[in-house]
């Protein structure tokens, strides 16, 4: 079962695009380690350089790589979408189109994506950011946690 949760650390390569106009350059299976804690780490910026948003089709690469479990060898491939969950497949499309002034800015895929608009990303990315909230709201998640568990996949939560 592959899980795709890229709300918090892998906001990385978004921010590195989005705020810093710069681009990883090879951002693939090889560069992205997700830890036991389901923190997204990104490797290998020996290749980072300026970024020109018109190009930028890395993101629907990785979602590729990360849905067949193979690295991309050639660009035809991309069209085998076999393997990329149903609510993922509209923004994969977009983010891969072949007019630059189509493509999806990765920001709204995370943000407004169906694909990411679930239980567990935000039970991950709430605790992300457990220190910035109040007693109250603590108090509220942790209240709602059991039940919620349930609804989760087993792999992350007995993990």
């Amino acid at each position: 079962m592959m899980v795709l949760v890229p709300r918090s650390q892998s906001t990385l390569s978004l921010s590195l695009n989005n705020d810093c106009k710069l681009v990883h350059g090879n951002v693939c299976l090889a560069t992205v380690v997700v830890t036991p804690t389901l923190d997204w780490k990104l490797h290998a910026f020996d290749v980072l350089s300026e970024f020109d948003g018109s190009k930028w089709t890395y993101a629907g690469c990785l979602i590729y790589e990360l849905f067949s479990g193979s690295k991309l060898g050639k660009t035809e491939e991309l069209r085998n979408t076999t393997g990329i969950p149903k609510s993922l497949l509209p923004d994969y499309q977009r983010l891969l189109s072949s007019m630059p002034s189509r493509r999806l800015n990765t920001s709204k895929l995370v943000e407004n994506g169906e694909y990411f608009q679930n239980k567990l990303v935000d039970t991950i990315h709430f605790m992300d950011i457990l220190n910035l909230k109040d007693s109250v709201e603590k108090d509220t998640f942790f209240r709602k946690l059991p039940n919620v568990a349930e609804q989760l996949p087993r792999e992350i939560v007995c993990a």
